[in-house]
């Protein structure tokens, strides 16, 4: 056995090179054999570890072969190697082997033909040396087989290149421009080593220990390139391999240099041996411990940012919350969900198909961009079977990388080229059959979806999916639930939160006019005396969404009725309402408010929740004021802080609220009911009270509907601060 330096290193790179080589081998061969690149690949991985195998040979000089044949059979197997990595470039992406069988057969005959030549004459390989390290003497004729390797070497670069300019999956074009600056990077830094090792350092006998990494880095990119096509992603393999190479350096060289210097404390002391020990042990473990999640956070800080920006699709903003949750303005939902992706990602188009059970078709719901060819998708379409089969998200690279999408490849490709969509998103109900459909068009620049936006587009199908499905199954029930039930709970509930008296303090006279329209929900009013001298008066819409509304309006009256009567305020009952309503189970209602508080002195105090606006008419100007407010409805935000404002009124003050279904009733000619006309019969009776001026206001708004049958609740309240009058005791 011959001894050099290094020569420990260079048996255990050899055999690390065969172990790995035999496992990315056996993956291949066990788990996806069925696929031509991975059948290939295998022989590639094969035949380096055979390589490695013959250099571990070589080291150890066994006694039953010599090194002149093991020399021999190393560069026939180096040949057969770069042929088959030279074919594998020629089949990739698709694997079709059978379309290019001419030029594999023509461009293997000079590679065996030079294989055979080296192992079997000597003009390859004349001899094998041993001083200090491995000398081989080359035949007369080694140009020729060094030519024959670089032909393979620099014709799959070239391939690999062409293929990037030309391929039809314009999605995976940048994967073979990462594969090709990997294999060149691979190709150059073997060749310097091979080549310009020897001429700028005085350590050629070295340069077999360090061929080993851009073989392996080679080996690592090739694996990754064919184990699963549909999910490369180079730039975070790259990404991957240089942190780890960065991590094991910075732990692996201070405690090298270390030992280094230190190496004379580690004779023959055991307690400077144990405490060096424990020293690089408390180092390695508390670098592993800080730098690895950080790196690992650098890898997918893309994806982070991504997801982050999506997570904010499903926010809609306070301004948007204009209707009850479950009868929601879809247009706004799609915007904040799907035009987002204009707004954020700069996509230039998508379209939007939900299912129409009773037409047995998915129609164009929303879209964005230029109009696609269809408004509607029969179910029977194989784009419809297609997405059905593969329900997650479908780039268009998948369709030309996943075998699974063979039968419909053509179909969905040219669905994709005519409407220039890159991506589809199909969303599943809880019984797991497709509902809806989003496509989604490329960027504005017309740069390729990256892997790390497709990953967190299967975020945002899941999310999407789970609120639609949702929503759609509660309209559903909705649609088949017994409505006579519905109506009974909500009657009841109606009966029992409206008053049966409206409440008067001196000096303030109240009355109010109500029509109950709707069995789904409505207006709920109050009035609540406070003190002797000061009351009450509240008004909401709780929209009509059947129970739930019904529920909303019996929380209101809850809260309105729980609370101390002396410490009441409009921005404190407010309050309680928007944290109560938020915190409850009901937290996704909400309800357009108004409270206010009266005194016999004429103070008026109120606070407004996207109600409509308080209206007085004063007498000294007779003139009417309108007191609008910017507040958001109860139940929206939690953390919104309600405030009140403060009015003087003096005798004679007239104050009108009056709910949605008073300013909206139509007649037969579908003219609405106008509040001026309210406002003049105030005008025209201001010297009369309340009870007068409420009775001329329903009689003229029943003339003005006439029979036409109204479906919102109608509600009118009217006040008036008449001349003071002692509070009795």
């Amino acid at each position: 056995m011959f001894f050099q330096e290094f020569f420990y290193t260079e048996i255990i790179l050899a055999s690390l090179g065969i172990i790995l080589s035999l496992i990315i081998f056996f993956i291949n061969i066990i788990k996806r054999f069925a696929f031509n690149l991975n059948r290939l690949f295998a022989i590639v991985a094969l035949l380096l570890a055979i390589l490695s195998a013959l250099h571990l040979l070589q080291l150890l000089n066994p006694p039953f072969i010599s090194r002149l044949l093991i020399m021999k059979m190393y560069a026939l197997f180096l040949v057969l190697q770069a042929l088959t990595v030279f074919h594998l470039i020629q089949i990739y992406p698709d694997g079709d082997i059978r379309k290019r069988i001419p030029y594999i057969i023509l461009t293997d005959i000079p590679g065996i033909a030079v294989a055979a030549f080296a192992f079997l004459t000597d003009y390859v390989v004349k001899d094998v040396q041993v001083d200090r390290f491995i000398n081989i003497s080359t035949g007369q004729y080694v140009s020729i087989y060094l030519a024959v390797l670089a032909f393979y070497s620099i014709g799959g670069t070239i391939i690999l290149f062409y293929r990037y300019l030309t391929l039809e999956n314009r999605a995976f074009r940048r994967e073979l421009l990462y594969l090709l600056l990997g294999t060149i990077l691979g190709y150059s830094v073997m060749l310097a080593i091979i080549f310009l090792w020897p001429v700028l350092t005085d350590y050629s006998m070295y340069r077999s220990n360090f061929t080993y990494a851009p073989q392996i880095f080679l080996l690592i990119i090739f694996h990754h390139a064919v184990y699963d096509l549909p999910g490369v992603d180079f730039r975070q393999l790259y990404l991957r391999i240089f942190s780890w190479i960065l991590l094991f350096n910075i732990m692996a060289l201070p405690v090298a240099i270390g030992l280094y210097y230190i190496k004379d404390l580690l004779t023959g002391d055991i307690t400077a041996v144990t405490a060096i020990t424990i020293l690089i042990f408390i180092y390695l473990f508390i670098t592993y411990r800080i730098l690895k999640p950080r790196f690992d956070n650098f890898l997918i800080r893309e994806y982070s940012r991504i997801i982050g920006i999506i997570n904010g699709f499903f926010r809609p903003a306070d301004d948007e919350v204009t209707s009850d949750i479950q009868d929601i303005m879809w247009s706004s939902y799609y915007k904040s969900t799907i035009y987002s992706f204009k707004e954020k990602f700069d996509i230039n188009r998508a379209s939007f198909f939900i299912l129409n059970k009773r037409e047995n078709l998915f129609s164009l719901t929303y879209n964005f961009g230029e109009k696609p060819d269809r408004n509607s998708i029969m179910m029977n379409n194989d784009i419809i079977s297609c997405l059905t089969m593969h329900p997650h998200v479908v780039g268009r690279s998948l369709l030309y990388n996943d075998r699974r999408f063979i039968p419909y490849r053509e179909i969905m490709i040219s669905f994709f080229d005519l409407n220039k969509y890159e991506a589809a998103l199909p969303f599943l109900n809880q019984e797991g059959a497709l509902f809806g459909v989003l496509f989604l068009g490329g960027h504005e620049n017309g740069r390729a979806f990256i892997k790390s936006f497709l990953s967190a587009l299967e975020l945002y199908r899941i999310h999407f999916q789970r609120q639609m499905s949702s929503r759609l199954t509660i309209e559903e029930v909705k649609e088949t639930q017994i409505i006579e039930h519905d109506r009974m709970v909500v009657s009841a509930i109606k009966k029992k939160i409206t008053p049966e008296i409206i409440h008067q303090v001196p000096g303030i006279r109240v009355s109010s006019f109500h029509m109950n329209n709707s069995v789904s929900g409505g207006d709920y009013f109050d009035t609540i005396r406070l003190s002797r001298d000061r009351m009450c008066i509240f008004m909401s819409d709780t929209s009509y969404g059947g129970i739930d509304s019904a529920i909303l309006g019996l929380e209101l009256y809850t809260v309105l009725h729980s609370q101390q009567k002396k410490s009441m305020s409009p921005e404190r009952i407010l309050n309680t309402m928007n944290y109560v309503i938020s915190s409850t189970e009901f937290s996704g209602k909400y309800a357009p408010s108004i409270c206010m508080t009266l005194g016999s002195n004429g103070e008026l105090e109120y606070s407004d929740a996207a109600y409509n606006p308080l209206t007085i008419y004063y007498p000294d100007n007779n003139s009417f004021t309108t007191y609008e407010t910017k507040g958001i409805p109860v139940g929206v935000d939690k953390s919104n802080v309600y405030e009140s404002k403060k009015l003087r009124l003096t005798p004679g003050c007239i104050g009108m609220l009056f709910s949605d279904g008073f300013s909206s009733a139509i007649n037969e000619t579908g003219e609405s009911y106008a509040v001026n006309r309210a406002r003049n019969i105030i005008l025209k009776h201001r010297y009369e009270t309340p009870m007068v001026i409420s009775r001329n206001l329903f009689a003229d708004f029943s003339r003005h509907i006439e029979n036409k049958k109204q479906l919102n609740d109608v509600t009118m309240i009217i006040f008036k601060v008449t001349y003071p009058e002692s509070p009795k005791k």
